[in-house]
């Protein structure tokens, strides 16, 4: 087990630096490191805490509050997605010392392991202080007492959620590696226009969300009858509140998939990350000349480069651009 948090330690470390997209400085690093958690913990604490009570106060009187877990449990699922499955890509195939640490006197899968663990902590800080609040409103403003063993049966959901997101990231993650080394030009294309899908849906459901609480409470049951393709978080959500039967069922729905796709991929990782490298690797060199440009030519095309096709540097510099002109257009449409 020693060798085990030698690795995950080091992975946890690459996991958030690559989510920070920071180079080079160890305080530098250090720094960005836990301005990443700090990061992750405020969203989830923001996102939650704004609208879990807000949810709760409608529903609780048609004792439907099992929604908000519901809900929640997808805002944890995709918030997850959304900050490591480009990570995913770098930590778990694309390390660049992967030639180094499958030297080491320890088997693939336990390097696997520690890696998988190491997405599976970021997913937790996210999931954790998104189903705190969540499991707070249900507990003060329920339409029942669920007592204490509420806060018990919400700590093992929100330990067994991010298991399910890590397999769903890992996967994506993998189909992202694969594709960015058969098309390396248009990997930074392909990271914007994913995160761009994610942003949409993410807003797509504020919107939705807030147009449909006054309607909530009399539609709540066709609601959930109706989300039967988010079976687990449903089985979570009535777990949470006090059926252990589903909740062992979710527990299992969660557990299961991460140990055998860490066992497969054990098996497989050498051959997988041969083959990513492989391909990744180039064979089309060419010399031709090269176009001359003035100096501020050149910068600006320099500095263009840099900005659109580093993708959490684009994101986090350039959203506020974007937010203003999606609300012009917004404001035009919606100007009466």
């Amino acid at each position: 087990m020693k060798k085990f948090f030698a690795l995950l330690k080091v992975s946890v470390k690459a996991m958030l630096l690559t989510s920070s997209g920071v180079g080079a400085g160890r305080r530098r690093r250090a720094a960005s490191g836990v301005g990443a958690v700090l990061l992750i913990a405020f969203l989830g604490l923001y996102l939650s805490g704004m609208y879990s009570f807000m949810l709760v106060d409608v529903l609780a009187p048609v004792s439907m509050e099992s929604l908000v877990l519901v809900f929640m449990g997808l805002v944890a699922l995709l918030g997850g997605l959304l900050f490591t499955v480009f990570a995913v890509r770098g930590v778990l195939f694309g390390g660049k010392d992967n030639d180094l640490m499958l030297s080491l006197p320890v088997p693939a899968s336990m390097l696997v392991a520690s890696r998988m663990a190491a997405i599976y902590v970021e997913n937790l800080v996210f999931s954790f202080f998104v189903l705190l609040p969540a499991g707070a409103a249900c507990f003060f403003l329920g339409s029942q007492d669920y007592g204490l063993g509420l806060w018990l049966r919400l700590l093992l959901a929100a330990l067994a959620l991010p298991l399910l997101d890590t397999v769903m990231s890992v996967v994506l993650g993998a189909a992202v590696a694969f594709l960015s080394a058969k098309v390396s030009r248009g990997k930074a294309l392909g990271q914007n226009l994913v995160m761009a899908v994610f942003f949409v849906a993410v807003f797509w459901f504020s919107f939705q969300l807030n147009g449909m609480i006054g309607e909530l409470a009399a539609q709540a049951g066709e609601i959930k009858a109706a989300m039967g393709w988010a079976a687990p978080l449903l089985w979570m959500a009535d777990g949470v509140l006090g059926n252990w039967g589903l909740l062992l069922a979710f527990l299992a729905c969660c557990v299961v998939p991460f140990v055998l796709l860490a066992l497969v991929l054990g098996r497989v990782y050498r051959r997988a990350v041969t083959a990513f490298q492989s391909k990744a690797a180039r064979s089309d060199y060419k010399l031709s000349a090269q176009s001359a440009a003035g100096q501020r030519n050149a910068l600006l095309r320099k500095e263009a480069k840099r900005f659109f096709g580093t993708p959490i540097y684009f994101w986090n510099a350039g959203i506020g651009l974007i937010l203003l002109l999606a609300m012009a257009v917004a404001a035009v449409v919606k100007r009466d």
